[in-house]
């Protein structure tokens, strides 16, 4: 069984989906990979013992996600791997086209994806628009944040076989940072794949980018199954180090790099390899296959019961976390079927994402801060400059509302108990103080 290091016995940690503590497992081989402290892209014997490392490493890893060592590229952040399939793809993309120069005008491939991404990839793509690079293609999206599978393939059967709108990518995040709202990933991967059976050229294939990042704690994360190309994910979600994640690239896609220098990571990704992050991020890994069917269950159980107790002691609270998962759990108990259970749910467990009239959510993250209970109002990682959620925004929110909602992430080492007293909490601040926001 894990362990966790605790923050503070009084303190309550709710801010899972930014950054989670680092595991004992994952400690533990760090301080063991300390000593392989060469760099592994020296030839000497101290060299090629780290190298031996971070290589054992990518196998467990690669076989982690069902795919090959060779197409497991480590790098620094999920941002990174983000950037790099992105960045890379198209950089490739029109490197080849102007190869090629068989048009005397400039084509703009164009990338689908949704307005509720996280930064890492909305701002990626809005700087290659900005460098007339790509066109963006946003999805339609339902109140919840679901994308209309149709429009998806109305999209494809617009582009008809010539592919003259020359979609380059679908770039999809599997689970959302904010609501955890889960993405029909498998059945996206699927319309892709027949749309390029359909056009039989695998010079012209839509390549299928997947966000994991949140994913990876409690969903099928298995890349032959959701028939994705590329998937990014990183450790600091996964318990393990931060400053440490991976990138899956398919074998049939071709990317540039956009960081240059030692050629490290075949060429692709240059920069002396994190050893001893590396070992962590595989032993982290190594513990969520182990205890994916126990904590899935255990945190749908907690999600569920809380927002009821939500519903029941905030009548005005908004949930915008799909509440359905009970019905799934309910259904499907026994651990052989947790296969169905994570290809089945409409949200991660961890996630709750709650919206409170009248009170902003800086006011009220800062009083929960006071009484030791940490929770966040949208991604770390969002621009300091965006007015409120951009997710909440996307699935109608106005303004207001934009700016009036918390996520509560919960972890390993959250209990029924820990979510009850945030519950409390929040329900005696937001009555006191809502008039005075």
């Amino acid at each position: 069984m894990f362990k966790i290091f605790k923050f503070n016995y009084k303190s309550i940690y709710l801010d899972h989906a930014a950054a989670t503590p680092i595991c004992d497992e994952a400690a533990a081989a760090m301080q063991c990979a300390d000593k392989y402290y060469a760099n592994p892209s020296a030839i000497h014997k101290a060299g090629m013992e780290a190298r031996n490392l971070v290589e054992i490493t990518r196998r467990s890893i690669a076989e982690a996600i069902n795919a090959r060592a060779n197409e497991v590229y480590f790098t620094s952040s999920g941002t990174e791997s983000l950037n790099l399939s992105l960045v890379g793809l198209t950089y490739n993309w029109h490197k080849e086209n102007e190869k090629k120069n068989e048009n005397k005008f400039q084509i703009i491939p164009k990338i689908i994806t949704t307005r509720i991404e996280h930064s890492a990839t909305l701002e990626t793509l809005k700087y290659l628009e900005r460098e007339n690079m790509i066109r963006i293609i946003y999805l339609d999206l339902d109140d919840f944040g679901f994308i209309n599978l149709e429009s998806l393939k109305k999209l494809f059967d617009e582009s008809g076989p010539n592919n003259t709108e020359n979609i380059l990518c679908v770039s999809i995040i599997y689970a959302n940072n904010e609501t955890g709202v889960v993405q029909r990933a498998k059945e996206i991967g699927r319309i892709i794949n027949l749309y390029n059976q359909k056009l039989n050229d695998s010079n012209k294939n839509i390549i299928y980018n997947l966000d994991a990042c949140q994913a990876i704690n409690y969903l099928n994360i298995n890349v032959y199954n959701l028939r994705c190309h590329m998937m990014a994910f990183n450790s600091n979600k996964i318990y393990g180090p931060k400053g440490v994640a991976a990138l899956y690239i398919s074998k049939s896609v071709k990317l540039s790099p956009i960081i240059y220098g030692g050629e490290q990571e075949r060429g692709l990704r240059s920069g002396t390899e994190n050893v001893s992050g590396i070992a962590g991020f595989g032993a982290a890994i190594n513990i969520v296959k182990e205890n994916i069917d126990n904590e899935l269950t255990r945190m749908l159980n907690i999600q569920s019961q809380i927002i009821k107790m939500l519903n029941d002691e905030i009548k005005e609270a908004v949930i915008y976390t799909p509440v359905d998962n009970s019905i799934v759990v309910n259904q499907h108990k026994t651990v052989s079927s947790t296969k169905y259970i994570y290809n089945n749910i409409k949200s991660i467990p961890n996630i709750i994402n709650i919206g409170l009239p009248g009170m902003r959510s800086d006011e009220m993250v800062l009083r929960l801060s006071e009484r030791g209970i940490y929770v966040s109002h949208k991604s770390a990682c969002g621009s300091v400059e965006e007015i409120g959620s951009h997710v909440i925004s996307a699935i109608g929110g106005n303004i207001s509302a934009s700016n009036e909602n918390i996520r509560l992430s919960m972890g390993r080492d959250t209990t029924m108990s820990d979510m009850k007293k945030c519950i409390r909490e929040i329900k005696e601040i937001y009555y006191k103080f809502r008039a005075t926001s």
